[in-house]
Formats: C-alpha cells, sequence, structure tokens
C-alpha cells in the first residue's frame, strides 16, 4: 500500500478560503470606487452588505 499526503478535505477548505479571500478583496475594491464617486458610507453599508464600521475600516486603511 502506497501512502499519500493528498486529502480531498484539506484541499477542499484551501479552495473555501481562497474563494472567501477573493470575494472580500473584490468588495475592498468596490468600496473604495464608491467612496472615491461620493457615496456615503452608509449607501456603501447598503449596497455592499458591509456594516458601517467595515466600510470605514476599508476607507481608513486604504489612505495609508
Amino acid at each position: 500500500m502506497t501512502k499519500t499526503l493528498y486529502d480531498p478535505e484539506v484541499e477542499k477548505r484551501g479552495y473555501e478560503k481562497g474563494i472567501s479571500e477573493g470575494i472580500l478583496q473584490e468588495k475592498k475594491e468596490i468600496i473604495l470606487k464608491m467612496h472615491s464617486k461620493g457615496y456615503s458610507q452608509a449607501e456603501i453599508s447598503d449596497i455592499t452588505d458591509v456594516d458601517v464600521e467595515g466600510v470605514q475600516e476599508i476607507i481608513k486603511n486604504s489612505t495609508r
């Protein structure tokens, strides 16, 4: 019998984590674009389903 280090569950978790991180990155880009177009933080929050505090944090961290 040959042992292998391949674990499909580990692969699945890695894939799901990558998808989640990609979605988060896309939301950040959308938030910053909306902010640059003059949308209020409340409007951005409503449209992106990110709470206002999260929107503020993303905007704050982007100006560094």
